[in-house]
């Protein structure tokens, strides 16, 4: 219960009237007595008639929401009281699951609904129950407010994110602009033209050739497909926080849109997490029911509280690709390969397979290298964070120099950094 400005009026009378009762004697000394009788009265005919109130609240929201994007929802909240309620409730949301948290006014007239918006931005990955909501009822006398618990129904579950309807239209229309023209077999008949030197014989059409009185050959279109691997890090640095996710949350939201724009491209996927020692997730993914396995297998995971090994992984990657293959790695450059595990990777994969590197920058250590010093240990934090920030970009130079690709980003911008990436080196035919 709390107390309204019209109940701390009401004590300030009665003790006033107290105050006089003591000054002047009768008959004002027995006015605060009735006052006071009368106040306790009225607040508990307030908190019987408060416990009568017919209040219900439905938090209204899609029952699947992909991590790291703003969901939106409604909250209703109905009256089926014959009296208009006056109502406070405060947002609460499970641990995960970070939205606006404010206090919401409600004024809900008999037999009716109102409904106010509100936002979350998923943070893990998982199924979710919502809080129950408090409320507070302003009592009939206006005297208090009175606490309820409205009970929330429903669940929420977390799922990696994935691409958006524009950029799976744009995987579609890159796949045609990746055909390329092959004399000979093929999936589809482009043309006919005049034989040259070096064309097989298997590709003369000669009914062709007898009407025209000179060579000619069938010209088919065959569309480049590749393998693309796919490692996810899931060491101990990998729960570091990076934005608004960890930085295990990020690979996972990179590696399902990321295989999801394979798919759409007609390409084959692979995907392997590790930590001191690899693990195949899932192999041949090369449709939708596949995609939708894997998808499931990344909600899955978590970190592992032991340093990562990306050397073993390689190795196990590189046993089990069949052909040259384009392999993103996602893992963090500024604390890793202490001993030159990564490097030592990278040269296994070269020349055979295509490497790419795809690391989060960290903006708090970009920032401090460029802070003006405020304190005398400032200098000392500088320099350690340009420390760092060398180390990271002389190890990303050595890993081009070995003919690996190397992908940094800020957190919100890695996944797009990586999705064009790809884009490019399929475009390119680099794999």
């Amino acid at each position: 219960m709390n107390l309204t400005a019209r109940s701390y009026l009401f004590v300030g009378v009665v003790c006033l009237l107290g105050i006089l009762g003591q000054w002047w004697g009768e008959p004002l000394d027995k006015y605060w007595l009735i006052l006071t009788l009368v106040l306790l009265a009225a607040l508990l005919i307030e908190r019987s008639l408060a416990r009568r109130l017919t209040l219900n609240s439905v938090r209204r929201v899609k029952p699947r929401g992909y991590l790291g994007r703003p969901l939106r929802g409604t909250i209703h909240m109905h009256n089926d009281s014959p009296q208009t309620v006056s109502c406070l409730s405060e947002d609460d949301y499970p641990a995960g699951l970070p939205g606006t948290r404010e206090t919401r006014h409600w004024r809900v007239e008999p037999d009716s609904t109102l409904e106010q918006q509100f936002s979350i931005t998923p943070q893990r990955l998982g199924q979710f129950q919502w809080h129950d909501l408090y409320a507070r009822t302003l009592g009939y006398f206006r005297l208090a407010w009175w606490p309820r618990r409205l009970a929330a129904q429903g669940r929420l579950e977390v799922v990696p994110d994935r691409l958006h309807a524009n950029e799976a239209r744009g995987g579609t229309q890159e796949q045609g602009e990746l055909e390329r023209r092959i004399t000979g077999a093929g999936h589809e008949l482009l043309g006919l033209r005049d034989y040259r030197p070096g064309d097989p014989l298997r590709a003369i059409d000669w009914k062709a050739s007898a009407r025209s009185q000179r060579p000619t050959v069938r010209v088919f279109s065959q569309e480049q497909h590749l393998e693309l691997v796919i490692a996810v890090d899931i060491g101990r640095h990998s729960t570091q926080q990076a934005g608004m996710l960890t930085r295990l949350n990020h690979y996972i939201n990179i590696a399902a849109r990321l295989a999801e724009k394979a798919v759409h491209n007609g390409d084959q996927v692979a995907l392997t997490v590790y930590a001191d020692k690899p693990s195949e997730v899932a192999t041949g993914i090369k449709t939708i029911p596949d995609l939708v396995r894997m998808r499931a297998s990344l909600a899955q995971l978590h970190a592992v509280p032991v340093e990562s090994n990306p050397l073993v992984a390689v190795q196990q990657m590189r046993s089990r690709a069949r052909q040259r293959s384009m392999m993103v790695l996602l893992t963090d450059l500024d604390i890793a390969d202490a001993d030159g595990q990564l490097c030592k990777a990278v040269s296994l994969l070269t020349p055979k397979h295509l490497p790419v590197i795809a690391s989060i920058i960290d903006e708090e250590i970009q920032a401090m290298e460029l802070a003006h010093a405020t304190s005398w240990l400032d200098p000392y934090y500088t320099l350690a964070a340009m420390e760092t920030g060398i180390a990271t970009r002389r190890l990303a130079l050595q890993i081009r120099r070995m003919g690996g690709h190397v992908v940094q980003a800020r957190p919100a911008m890695l996944d797009n950094a990586v999705m064009r990436y790809y884009e490019q080196l399929r475009r390119q035919r680099r794999v």
